[in-house]
């Protein structure tokens, strides 16, 4: 295990992403009234081994193949941390200045916290938009699966609370990270189609 930093998030519960994974997607959402954290968990299987997982993953500026509300992510492998910008939706960017805020704009830099290879990626931010979360890949029953489960932590503004506690937000949100763990799972099981035996992290 590489522990990176000791300090852990500042507030988001401990990652507990170790549930077991089904075949299909799993996403939960739910957001903390006192605190003003939105939390949402996802849990899949993919039919690659966790090495090929950890390896992509942890690869942050490869989050915009599979994550399309991500416009950019920059990386430094000498301080472990990154520069992320988020795309936000044009429905929450109307409703935004349809009630006097000005256009909102999403960005902050997080560091790992703790990388252990084709096990655990750990994270939190330390600028811009509170959040903090953590991927677990761990080789699944089923023959060449890996079962992947994620955790997200978002600390939300309280002028936007409203908005983000609403059904069709929490929809959104869930929706979201559907397609993102769809479109991970795909990207990998592909890959993995062409990787020959034993050249996995290499």
């Amino acid at each position: 295990m590489r522990l990176l930093h000791t300090v852990a998030p500042p507030a988001p519960p401990m990652c507990h992403a170790c549930g077991r994974a089904q075949r299909t997607v799993v996403v939960a959402s739910a957001f903390d009234e006192e605190d003003g954290w939105l939390v949402t968990r996802a849990s899949i299987a993919v039919r690659a081994a966790p090495e090929q997982l950890y390896a992509a993953y942890v690869d942050l500026p490869r989050m915009t193949e599979w994550s399309p509300m991500l416009q950019s992510v920059t990386f430094d492998a000498a301080t472990r941390e990154s520069a992320w910008s988020l795309r936000v939706p044009k429905l929450l960017s109307a409703l935004a200045t349809t009630v006097g805020f000005p256009e909102p704009s999403v960005t902050w830099r997080a560091v790992n916290v703790i990388e252990e290879p084709a096990v655990l990626l750990s994270w939190r931010s330390i600028d811009g938009m509170e959040n903090a979360g953590c991927a677990r890949f761990a080789a699944s029953p089923a023959a060449g699966q890996t079962e992947m489960s994620l955790e997200l932590y978002y600390r939300v503004p309280k002028r936007v609370r409203g908005i983000v506690r609403s059904d069709w937000c929490q929809d959104f949100v869930r929706r979201t990270m559907l397609g993102t763990m769809e479109r991970f799972k795909g990207s990998m099981e592909e890959a993995a189609e062409c990787v020959p035996a034993g050249r996995v992290g290499r």
